[in-house]
């Protein structure tokens, strides 16, 4: 039995009420030495004996495609492509194929743009079973007389692994782009966490709050105000902001991998520079992993660093008990395990996992000390101290005395606190971390970093 499946609203709506203009149309029924004539285009990674013409249940004539990459991992994907073809800047392209058996595919094209030359790819979408018709959508970005269209497989299963047929690419219509602001693009009630917007062209503008170029991600993030649904990424390997700059720009609302991000950048603006940035709105670890401050420029503070930084410059804070990823796509910064920090950035989306992006050393600060001890909350501060540091035991009752150690171990102070709030010279400590430790008469113990820094 055929079933059909709609993948995502389409970017435009194609052909509505005439024939849609088909620029690409192969039924795979012509092969030259064991290889289709209207694909193997230059993108293609997808190796020939893992590109197989079959005869057995096409979907419509006498032949089809198997393509093989058993692989698991989304990154070990293969291109099987079009031969080139022209593509233009701001055309939407629709493409509709058959597929059957088991596997994973995905979308995206080849047209020269800014970057690495290729489109976002389509959400992973799985075959399974008998045939079914899957549909694409894509805008080019650049005009190109050796765009190439791909289709993506990986974690394909044998013996069908995934069969395609009838393959058609159409030219979607051109709508012209609304006006909206970012919390109209942003803000949603979708479980999902898609834009209303999603697939739409809009006009759109705000301040610059962030700017990254790390060869693998291009972009900047604005915003309009403080606040929920204010922020968005917008991908860009073509315009190079700075922060404060007011722009304006025509992009396309795009879902990728859970991101709401504006996407085909088509006309871009500087309206103003030196611009100040909005205030960077304080949350809590348990906000920033939520869809409302995607894109926000945000501060979590007072978090405790409890994993450093993994192979990909991940480390993690926790407050209460909810843990927040920051990560290091603008900066990367070393942080000491147990250490109080306040961290400022971004909100973005990514593999699955919300995180903050800290913009440079700027936005990483060390954190007051505060904590659980004998019953009551403690607070040390500054940190890190430069002459002295106050210890508020919070009405702490009983005899409490504090050491301080150096990193060797060393007690370099010590005292006994005989009231509630007292003060700890560190003036003539040498620059570096050390550990402060308070005892109680009630048995109660409680140990902190604290830095010292002239």
């Amino acid at each position: 039995m055929m079933k059909h499946i709609t993948l995502s609203a389409l970017l435009l709506l194609a052909g509505v009420g005439t024939q849609a203009q088909v620029v690409f149309e192969s039924d795979l029924e012509s092969w030259t030495d064991g290889l289709p004539d209207d694909f193997m285009g230059a993108k293609t990674s997808l190796e020939p004996d893992s590109i197989i013409q079959v005869s057995d249940n096409p979907h419509g004539g006498t032949s089809a495609v198997r393509l093989v990459n058993t692989p698991t991992v989304s990154g070990d994907h293969k291109r099987f492509t079009t031969q080139p073809m022209t593509v233009v800047a701001g055309q939407p392209y629709e493409i509709t194929f058959w597929a059957r058996g088991n596997g994973q595919v995905r979308f995206a094209m080849f047209d020269e743009r800014a970057g690495n030359g290729y489109s976002s790819y389509s959400n992973w979408t799985p075959v399974s079973g008998d045939w079914q018709e899957l549909t694409f959508s894509v805008t080019g970005a650049m005009n190109s007389d050796i765009g190439e269209f791909i289709i993506s497989v990986y974690s394909t299963v044998g013996p069908e692994h995934v069969v395609i047929d009838d393959v058609t690419i159409s030219l979607g219509e051109i709508l012209p782009p609304v006006e909206a602001t970012i919390q109209e693009i942003q803000e949603t009630t979708d479980i999902s966490g898609n834009s209303p917007l999603m697939d739409q062209g809009v006009i759109t503008g705000g301040i610059v709050t962030a700017v990254v170029n790390n060869g693998s991600t291009m972009g900047y993030w604005i915003q309009n105000n403080a606040g929920a649904w204010n922020g968005i990424f917008v991908s860009d390997a073509t315009n190079v902001p700075a922060l404060g700059d007011s722009v304006t720009l025509t992009a396309t609302v795009q879902e990728n991998f859970g991101l709401t991000r504006l996407n085909t950048v088509l006309e871009y603006t500087v309206v103003s520079s030196g611009n100040a940035l909005p205030a960077a709105s304080t949350i809590t670890t348990a906000e920033a992993n939520t869809e409302a401050y995607e894109g926000v420029l945000s501060e979590v503070v007072n978090v405790e660093c409890v994993l450093l930084p993994n192979t990909f410059g991940e480390w993690t804070v926790l407050q209460g008990i909810d843990s927040l990823i920051v990560n290091d796509l603008m900066y990367a910064y070393t942080p000491t395990l147990g250490t109080l920090y306040s961290v400022t950035g971004p909100i973005n989306y990514a593999f699955g996992n919300f995180s903050i992006e800290p913009r440079d050393i700027n936005d990483i600060e060390l954190g007051n000390s505060i904590g659980e001890f004998a019953g009551v909350t403690v607070t040390l501060f500054p940190n890190p101290a430069n002459t002295v540091m106050t210890l508020d035991l919070g009405g702490l009752t009983g005899r409490t005395e504090y050491t301080l150690h150096d990193a060797t171990g060393r007690v370099v102070a010590s005292d006994v606190v005989t009231q509630d709030r007292g003060t700890i010279d560190v003036s003539a400590l040498t620059n570096g971390a050390y550990v402060m430790t308070l005892r109680n008469s009630t048995g109660a113990r409680w140990s902190t970093q604290v830095i010292v820094q002239h």
